[in-house]
């Protein structure tokens, strides 16, 4: 495991339930220097730059069967598996290293095509396999935050023929320009209808506006941007203004168990984004769209 990042608990976790599988992790950002922490007890941690080929070395790349590099950065993955490859190669009769490499930038994504697949290198989008997992009712939905999960959603749910979702009204500060990017990324024909509304997503008076222009009463609202505080607090408010159950993705790995009380007793769901990734996910990921128009995004 090359790297530490926010998903790589979530990784491990799922990791840890095949018992004959045995684990090396990389650490380069020292987030695993305490002793204490609960992953030194499962695996060992080696601490240095993942994508140095003597660390990869020492961490036991020669006779590793996979590496997923992990880290937050998202060329790095991409880079250090390319080093793991170079170190391992292929040799007849002797199977290669498997490598996976968890790109969770949005434009990189978009950019990689067959890329990936040329370099020999499995891409992993964290986003996409949560949006994936993310269960909901109702064609209609509002997202407070678009970023790279709320992005995921867009294209998972709300793209092609089977899409589950016909309108989606996104609330971004930058609204307007994400979506004609995505458009023009991937096409306005094959995307549901879109709605953009440039404004604070903590303002009462946008998400008025937002539940106005999604056309039907108490629609799906999912409140993704990276402030859990502050998505709790406006899930209490769409609670108590409009009587609407908001969903709210949470990036805490653990909910404590005073948000999952309040979240009971208010009446809006906390979905911890790490959990929604599945080791049955982890292989054989989809990549990136090959044939995409990129003019002009």
């Amino acid at each position: 495991m090359a790297g530490y990042g926010k998903y790589t608990e979530a990784l491990l976790a799922n990791l840890a339930r095949d018992t004959k599988r045995k684990v090396v992790i990389i650490d380069s950002d020292g987030k695993l220097a305490s002793p204490h922490h609960p992953e030194h007890r499962e695996w060992p941690v080696l601490r240095g730059d993942f994508g140095s080929e003597g660390v990869l070395r020492a961490a036991g790349i020669s006779v590793a069967d996979e590496i997923y590099a992990a880290s937050d950065q998202s060329f790095r993955n991409l880079a250090a598996c390319q080093q793991a490859l170079a170190v391992r190669p292929s040799i007849p009769g002797i199977p290669g290293i498997r490598p996976y490499a968890l790109v969770a930038d949005p434009d990189l994504w978009d950019g990689l095509g067959d890329t990936a697949k040329g370099l020999g290198v499995e891409p992993i989008n964290p986003y996409a396999i949560a949006a994936r997992n993310w269960n909901f009712d109702g064609p209609v939905l509002v997202v407070a935050g678009f970023g790279g999960f709320g992005r995921a959603i867009v294209l998972e749910h709300g793209r092609g023929a089977t899409r589950r979702l016909t309108r989606i009204v996104l609330i971004d500060r930058d609204a307007e320009r994400k979506c004609r990017h995505l458009l023009k990324t991937y096409g306005r024909d094959d995307i549901a209808e879109l709605v953009p509304i440039k404004g604070d997503i903590y303002d009462p008076a946008v998400f008025e506006q937002a539940l106005t222009l999604a056309g039907v009463p108490s629609p799906m609202v999912m409140l993704a941007t990276g402030d859990d505080e502050s998505n709790v607090e406006m899930a209490l408010v769409l609670q108590h203004r409009w009587n609407i159950s908001a969903t709210i993705i949470v990036r805490l790995g653990t909910q404590s168990a005073g948000m999952t009380e309040l979240a009971k007793r208010a009446g809006f769901h906390c979905v911890a984004l790490q959990n929604l990734i599945k080791t049955s996910d982890l292989k054989g990921a989809r990549t990136p769209p090959a044939n995409i128009d990129r003019e002009n995004p």
